[in-house]
């Protein structure tokens, strides 16, 4: 490929990110789970672990 005089570079051309549709019965669930796992503890840094 290097030297080859019919090789040409073109800009690849900018997608727009697909859009996503969310109602508001799936942002009411979503904000549950962040609830109900926020409200759950988090185990000891040493737990597990067996040194």
């Amino acid at each position: 490929l290097v030297g080859d005089p019919n090789l040409v570079f073109k800009e690849a051309p900018a997608l727009a990110p697909p859009e996503v549709k969310i109602d508001e019965a799936q942002i009411s669930q979503m904000e549950n789970e962040i609830r109900i796992a926020s409200a759950v503890p988090l185990p000891d840094e040493d737990d597990g672990l067996d040194v």
